[in-house]
């Protein structure tokens, strides 16, 4: 995940499906995606037939978690997520990590 972070502004997810009881492994891999994306500014595009509303379900919104990953999921694809504030965020991290490579 910090890799594609590192690497890419903004990140598409085609064919995204809402989560179930049954795909929990993968909501807990996307939890920790979603962290790791809203701490480097990144932007999140998922495609498919759902609103950000319909991709978790009413018992999964009782878990803190859930509720802070469904919540960066709406700040992260507001538009105002992809200002020209957050950009220069993105821009200085960049440029940190490669002076830190570099010394």
């Amino acid at each position: 995940y910090i890799f594609l972070c590192r690497n890419f502004d903004i990140i598409y997810i085609k064919g995204f499906k809402p989560f179930h009881k049954e795909n929990e492994d993968e909501l807990i891999r996307f939890r920790n995606f979603i962290d790791v994306a809203y701490q480097r500014h990144n932007i999140i595009k998922l495609e498919g037939d759902f609103t950000v509303d319909d991709i978790f379900t009413k018992e999964m919104l009782q878990d803190i978690k859930i509720r802070r990953i469904y919540s960066r999921l709406l700040e992260i694809s507001s538009s105002g997520f992809a200002s020209q504030e957050n950009l220069k965020k993105r821009v200085w991290q960049k440029e940190a990590r490669i002076f830190l490579e570099t010394v």
